[in-house]
């Protein structure tokens, strides 16, 4: 024990000042849920349930006292001491902790739980605490809590270290992130009784995780604003922390599994020996995950919706670590939807952090993102697309324009969904916005080009024409373009053009000038020896099968059309013809169509001759 009392040394605490925000006023607020815990499927622990029984509650029922009489009768936590400290060693104070425990087990004792939970007390400014006989009775912690809820309230005034001072916070938080790592070195975390039958409804849960998740969780149900924010900001430091441990694990599993597929059997001691470590990593991996369902089910489902917005917050902010390290389980539809049902949420800070989950997908890999994200698009794209046009956040639009440019990578973006956000371009708003929206137009018409160089792929690298100074993909890019914003011609699309990485605006004049020159070409041309190049290579290819019949009968149907629609848009209409008389007016510009476009018609034709595909229905 002396090790431990050297490392307890207080240093010089840091001062605080206190609390700024309305706690005390605010305290007793009513929430939206129930303060209920989930039922759990922990048992009691036999040998302290008939004695909790017997006694009387003293250690939370108190007289009312003045302040100052609380604080000269308060015997200080030393680990609310020791963690004031800007010098202080946390691991060792995490160390001493475990040993602490582990002696308790063994004297069957609840000084240590009662220390670390009075710690959490001590961090929201409550001069009432537990004493040890009040933490035996895992069943009656959702009472417990409460009485001393009503304690705590029943106090004029407090100091909040946790949220006042920063230095304590971060202290406070890995504190309990390095219970777990060493709690985990250890095997504390774990049950491992290879003599008992397991059974299907008794979890898995260790004697101390079952203890520190049945009272923080616990506190963090309490009416009290105060004990619920840090209590659920310490089950989110365990949690990450688990995350990180369960990443190690697999990784240790996966490494074992490999080493026992190449091991023989006949060799009967390594065998075994690593066995038994697939068995333990197993073992491990199971109890987190049941870790993970009990936080999940009883404090982010509960607390997403908590009337408090920094709790709000907390939950955004740590799904978003907790998909990052472990998205096999957390980047899922049931994690994912939480970030749904706050993207309205009416305070500006939580709103702009939903949107932030865009920020972690470039991260995770496609096999984990694809089915949970595909249901949370289903579900939520629509509100998300709403979003990019009615939000008076300019922040909140950036992050949604982010999440809708990621969306459309993956491909769970439809048609006209697309059209949508194009249609939603912030034309008026901060460059900021016009630049992510472009960023968009230029995801989705890279997207439609790739289909339309697959389609001319074979044209493309065998003709190479002379005529031209700009290559035929080029003139392809700026088509697919025009296509994808023609239906928002009557808006100012420069902005969109100046704001995309190629620079399209200084090269549609030239694309204009291109497709007239050539229309001109192509009445000139000699077929056979202009694309002589292009019939050989399509010859090579393997004969001419019915998929390339028809490619080649689709490309020249689009010319034809191509052709027609350029030479009717150059066409005047003639000052001698009655503009009243539409069925005069509509056959007078047909023949004289047709009189330009029919040198050009003829050659086109050729080529599907030459093919023997000459079958389009525009001749």
């Amino acid at each position: 024990m002396a090790r431990r009392s050297t490392r307890r040394q207080a240093a010089n605490p840091v001062s605080y000042r206190e609390s700024s925000d309305s706690e005390a006023e605010e305290s007793f607020e009513p929430e939206e849920d129930d303060y209920s815990t989930r039922p759990t499927k922990r048992k009691a622990n036999n040998k302290s349930s008939s004695a909790s029984k017997k006694r009387k509650k003293s250690g939370t029922k108190t007289s009312k006292k003045s302040l100052k009489q609380l604080e000269e009768e308060l015997e200080e936590n030393y680990l609310y001491k020791a963690l004031s400290s800007n010098e202080v060693n946390i691991q060792d104070i995490a160390l001493d902790w475990i040993e602490e425990y582990e002696e308790d087990q063994v004297d069957d004792k609840y000084e240590s739980i009662t220390g670390l939970i009075n710690f959490i007390l001590r961090s929201c400014g409550s001069l009432h605490l537990f004493q040890p006989h009040d933490l035996s009775n895992l069943e009656s912690s959702a009472d417990t809590v409460d009485e001393i809820g009503i304690a705590f309230g029943d106090q004029s005034s407090h100091k909040y270290p946790f949220k006042a001072v920063p230095v304590f916070k971060k202290n406070a938080l890995q504190l309990f992130k390095e219970i777990i790592d060493i709690a985990h070195e250890k095997g504390l975390l774990y049950k491992y009784d290879n003599n008992r039958e397991e059974e299907e409804e008794e979890s898995l849960a260790s004697p101390l995780m079952s203890y520190i998740l049945t009272w923080v969780t616990s506190l963090s149900s309490s009416p009290i604003r105060s004990l619920r924010y840090t209590s659920t900001e310490i089950l989110f430091a365990i949690q990450l922390q688990l995350c990180k441990i369960i990443a190690s694990v697999e990784s240790s599993l996966e490494r074992s599994q490999r080493q026992l597929s190449k091991i023989k059997k006949s060799n009967k001691s390594k065998y075994n020996t690593i066995s038994k470590t697939i068995e333990s990593c197993q073992l491990q991996k199971r109890t987190i995950l049941e870790y993970f369902n009990d936080t999940g089910n009883i404090v982010i489902d509960r607390r997403y919706r908590d009337i408090d917005p920094q709790i709000r917050l907390a939950c955004l902010k740590n799904l978003c670590e907790f998909i990052l390290i472990y998205p096999d389980f957390f980047c899922q539809g049931i994690y994912l939807r939480y970030f749904g049902w706050l993207l309205s949420d009416p305070i500006a800070q939580v709103g702009l952090k939903t949107p932030e989950l865009v920020k972690v997908i470039p991260f995770i890999s496609p096999a984990d993102l694809t089915l949970g994200l595909r249901q949370f698009s289903e579900k939520y794209k629509s509100q998300i697309i709403k979003m990019s046009q009615i939000d008076s956040d300019a922040q909140v639009k950036l992050n949604i324009l982010g999440i809708c440019c990621e969306l459309l990578r993956l491909g769970f973006l439809e048609e006209k969904d697309t059209r949508q956000v194009i249609e939603n371009f912030p034309f008026s708003g901060p460059s900021k916005l016009q630049i992510e929206g472009a960023r968009f137009v230029t995801i989705l018409n890279e997207e439609n080009l790739t289909g339309i160089n697959d389609k001319y792929r074979l044209f493309i690298e065998t003709y190479k024409p002379n005529q031209f100074e700009t290559d035929l993909p080029f003139c392809l890019d700026i088509k697919s373009l025009i296509n994808l914003l023609k239906f928002v011609a009557d808006k100012p699309l420069h902005l969109v053009f100046q704001n995309m990485s190629s620079h399209y605006e200084d090269k549609l004049d030239q694309y204009d000038e291109i497709s007239s020159e050539i229309i001109k070409y192509f009445k000139d041309f000699d077929t056979v020896a202009e694309f002589s190049s292009y019939f050989t290579a399509l010859f090579d290819s393997h004969g001419l099968t019915t998929n390339i019949k028809f490619s080649i009968q689709t490309v020249l149907e689009e010319l034809c059309e191509e052709v027609v629609k350029t030479i009717s848009d150059q066409q005047s209409e003639d000052d001698d013809i009655d503009s009243t008389n539409t069925e005069v007016l509509e056959q007078t510009k047909l023949i004289k169509t047709l009189e330009v476009a029919s040198p050009i018609l003829q050659k086109i034709k050729q080529m599907g001759d030459f093919v023997n595909i000459a079958n389009c229905p525009i001749w």
